[in-house]
């Protein structure tokens, strides 16, 4: 498994705040790696069940999942970053999101460092697949009344 992935796994913050109500300390490299390779979610459930079965199996999954993308979201634009001279824009994408309301999101194009991926990157809830791409697309303006996003989904995958 790719370095940069397994990096992002230990250290984004925003994993790190998705396992924190959990009663388990460092939940990522006990139990979502082992010697750094991903464990699939159906051992990652089962170890964690066994040990403590008052954990929601439906949430657990939820947490998982979300924290597999987050990773892996903040490991593709640190590696896309090196190209910001051929692809200095971003291309919001939402074409596999379960959500309707993402919609409006669909190829908003701006500059990598705009402000609104500051809390838009990708635009972000739960059931979420909205994803981003880096291009050398002319930018567009922002669309109005874009759907609020929560806050506690307002941010940016690659910093904290």
């Amino acid at each position: 498994m790719e370095e940069l992935f397994i990096s992002e796994l230990k250290s984004n913050l925003h994993v790190k705040a998705i396992f924190e109500s959990y009663p388990i300390e460092d939940i990522v490299t006990k139990n979502i790696l082992c010697r750094n390779v991903l464990i699939p979610y159906y051992k990652f459930e089962y170890n964690l069940i066994k040990e403590f079965p008052e954990i929601d199996k439906t949430t657990l999954e939820i947490d998982y999942n979300k924290a597999i993308r987050i990773a892996r979201l903040a490991s593709n634009w640190k590696k896309s970053l090196k190209l910001i001279r051929l692809y200095p824009n971003v291309r919001l994408k939402v074409g596999l999101c379960l959500l309707d309301e993402h919609k409006a999101f669909k190829n908003i194009i701006l500059p990598f460092d705009h402000v609104f991926y500051d809390t838009h990157l990708p635009p972000n809830a739960i059931g979420c697949l909205c994803s981003f791409e880096f291009v050398d697309d002319d930018i567009n303006t922002l669309p109005e009344n874009l759907p609020i996003i929560e806050d506690m989904f307002k941010f940016h995958v690659a910093k904290y």
